[in-house]
């Protein structure tokens, strides 16, 4: 973690935010970890392949990135057909 409190290009936050998620889970800091993901998600490009593995991640933690892109509206439909 101490290697990635460092300063880094705009570029690699995704990246950064993305390994931070990785040390945070492997500690048992899950909630943490969550917050990284959900960082590196964002700030990945929608067509980034890299993006998929983070929401892959997200989902192991019970999390669906792309319900809370699609709106409040996408998010109760899904709940009314479960």
């Amino acid at each position: 973690m101490q290697q990635l409190s460092g300063s880094f290009s705009k570029d690699f936050s995704a990246l950064v935010a993305d390994r931070r998620g990785d040390i945070l889970q492997a500690q048992g800091k899950k909630a943490e970890a969550k917050a990284e993901y959900e960082k590196a998600y964002k700030a990945f490009d929608e067509r980034a392949e890299y993006r998929r593995l983070v929401e892959f991640k997200l989902n192991a933690l019970g999390v669906d990135p792309t319900a809370a892109q699609a709106g409040p509206a996408a998010v109760a439909s899904a709940e009314v057909n479960k």
